[in-house]
């Protein structure tokens, strides 16, 4: 998780702890773990070939014709395993990124999905 984590945003509310909540997002500008009162809603990361590039919150873009068309706004698919040693997965380069006040805005060039 090291590899991906860009930010987080939170909110703690005095009165009523079920509005407490963290958002984290990620290198590729995806929304990597939302957690709140009742845990965390993104935290399944079991695809080897997509270590917090699939699924996840992104915006995706298609074209019809096969499964080549889909461009991730987090990054690419990996096409060998992930393992411990290897260099950590790439993920859509950032062309801006602010955080200021109470927001946070990302621009990332997305990448082809299947290529590396």
């Amino acid at each position: 998780e090291d590899d991906v984590f860009q930010t987080e945003l939170s909110h703690t509310d005095a009165v009523n702890e079920n509005r407490t909540w963290a958002l984290r997002i990620g290198k590729g500008g995806q929304v990597m773990s939302f957690i709140g009162a009742y845990g965390e809603a993104i935290a399944n990361q079991g695809r080897e070939i997509s270590v917090w590039n699939d699924l996840v919150q992104q915006t995706v873009a298609t074209k019809s014709g096969g499964a080549d068309g889909f461009i991730h706004q987090s990054g690419p698919y990996m096409l060998s395993s992930y393992v411990e040693g290897m260099p950590p997965p790439f993920y859509s380069p950032k062309v801006a990124f602010e955080c200021s006040d109470n927001q946070c805005t990302t621009v990332n060039w997305g990448q082809q999905s299947l290529g590396v």
